[in-house]
């Protein structure tokens, strides 16, 4: 026996994360997964949803769950997924990347040239 409530807040959650982050699978593995992903006091909403899903599954445990508190977890984390792009998010990652390996390779260069010239090879 669980809360439809929670059931129903954990189902729109879980669906945004699906389509927003493309995490698949049980809630309480997408939460897992999202951490990264998820600012830090989005993290504690998701942790506090997840949370209250496991206690609405218990009968005297999903009498003491804070409604209106997980009612808000759900509207914040639906506001931030609804704006996450995992398009965005997958470029910006690999322009990092290439940033990263570019400014090492510069910097190898660099290096590379100060010793040539250091050891009068230039």
């Amino acid at each position: 026996m669980s809360c439809p409530v929670v059931a129903d807040l954990v189902r729109n959650v879980s669906a945004s994360l699906e389509e927003a982050l493309g995490l698949r699978g049980p809630f309480d593995r997408q939460v897992r997964r999202a951490r990264r992903s998820l600012p830090r006091a989005l993290r504690r909403e998701a942790d506090l949803l997840a949370h209250g899903w496991h206690r609405a599954h218990h009968p005297k445990l999903a009498r003491s769950i804070d409604r209106a508190r997980l009612r808000l977890a759900h509207d914040r984390l639906i506001a931030y997924l609804g704006r996450a792009n995992a398009g965005a998010r997958r470029r910006a990652l690999i322009q990092d990347w290439v940033q990263t390996i570019t400014v090492n390779l510069l910097a190898a260069a660099l290096v590379l040239a100060g010793v040539a010239a250091w050891h009068s090879l230039i």
